[in-house]
């Protein structure tokens, strides 16, 4: 009797993962995380009055959206509240372009 042994899977360097293309998300679950970061927000502006000062500051619509530009939310922060519905928005919008850091922008 002979008892087979798995060969252990080699690790993957973080090369051959860099070489890789990027994994995607499935629709549904990018529409319920997109969902979840409004309701999360909508919370935060609830029980924390600092956060709702801070959104008190400006007013603004922010729109998030795949890639392929089907899937996508728009939230708008106005005089302390959030607002969030699914779509795209024909207001004026900010999109954050692909290689700069949202950091980097001055409001």
């Amino acid at each position: 009797m002979s008892v087979e042994t798995k060969k252990p899977e080699p690790r993957l360097s973080f090369a051959h993962a860099k070489a890789q293309p990027a994994t995607k998300i499935a629709p549904p679950a990018f529409q319920a995380i997109l969902w979840t970061v409004g309701q999360m927000l909508i919370a935060t502006a609830i029980f924390y009055p600092q956060f709702r000062m801070r959104l008190k500051e400006r007013n603004i619509v922010a729109q998030i959206k795949a890639r392929d530009e089907n899937i996508g939310r728009w939230f708008e922060f106005r005089g302390g509240h959030v607002r969030s519905r699914h779509g795209s928005t024909t207001s004026r919008t900010s999109r954050w372009p692909s290689r700069t850091p949202p950091s980097a922008w001055s409001c």
